[in-house]
């Protein structure tokens, strides 16, 4: 049923899969919502990985009373990767300045925005369940899912930042 949810949500509109995560977000197309909602993009992205990253802290913090200090090397790098992902989203200054100038953005520039930024809400959220999922394998000591989500949480970490990053790219190719 979830599979059916994900493929479904796959074949819509990505302004309308960034809007299952941001009711309000009325997008890139009036100049008065720009910033508004660059702004409401990175401050969701943000908000899921700081719980992501309090998923982990307390993962590590469970492993460390549990002695199993080979586990907590591995998630202490992941916590590393989240907390310098979360501050280059929340801080990214790089390709905004077209929001302050008077160009506009044509058709394909819109779709390729608002299909990164689908993108990057949709491995978010998968960043967050698997923190949450490492969490409950810590919990129960269950050191194979342990070494599981570590290995998928930095798949997903990684594609996060590079999908990031070519956001970025893109943006500031438009000015």
């Amino acid at each position: 049923m979830g599979e059916f949810k994900e493929e479904r949500q796959e074949e819509q509109h990505p302004l309308k899969r960034v809007q299952t995560y941001i009711p309000d977000f009325r997008g890139y197309s009036r100049k008065e919502d720009l910033k508004d909602a660059d702004r409401m993009i990175r401050m969701i992205l943000s908000q899921k990985l700081t719980l992501a990253r309090k998923n982990i802290e307390d993962s590590v913090r469970i492993l460390e009373n549990a002695l199993l200090y080979e586990d907590v090397d591995a998630l202490v790098s992941l916590l590393s990767m989240v907390k310098r992902i979360e501050s280059e989203i929340a801080y990214a200054e790089s390709g905004l300045s077209w929001l302050a100038s008077d160009m506009s953005l044509g058709e394909e520039e819109l779709e390729r925005l608002y299909e990164f930024d689908a993108q990057l809400l949709d491995i978010a959220t998968l960043v967050l369940k698997k923190s949450e999922e490492t969490k409950s394998a810590s919990s129960a000591g269950n050191r194979p899912n342990i070494k599981s989500s570590f290995v998928d949480l930095r798949t997903k970490l990684t594609i996060l930042e590079d999908t990031f990053r070519k956001r970025m790219l893109s943006l500031n190719r438009l000015e």
